[in-house]
């Protein structure tokens, strides 16, 4: 788990600003796969737009906090 101040999906996970920019850097992506890692609310919540950072110099809100858990895991959560 983590604030890793990148978005894995700016459509769902960003309000606000330029919906292009901040997105998972390809390593960290490419890291998630590898491992087989999973975001735990976006598995939960596979359409809603939360935000857990506002941006105080624009009308700006991101979800950057991210919970991964390893895909076999998932059947755990409720």
């Amino acid at each position: 788990c983590g604030d890793f101040n990148s978005l894995a999906n700016p459509a769902l996970d960003k309000v606000g600003g330029n919906q292009e920019s901040g997105t998972f850097v390809p390593e960290l992506q490419a890291l998630l796969e590898d491992l087989d890692l999973v975001d735990a609310f976006r598995h939960l919540h596979p359409d809603c737009v939360e935000t857990s950072w506002p941006l105080r110099e624009a009308p700006c809100r991101t979800r950057i906090d991210y919970i991964f858990l390893p895909r076999r895991s998932l059947h755990r959560l409720q």
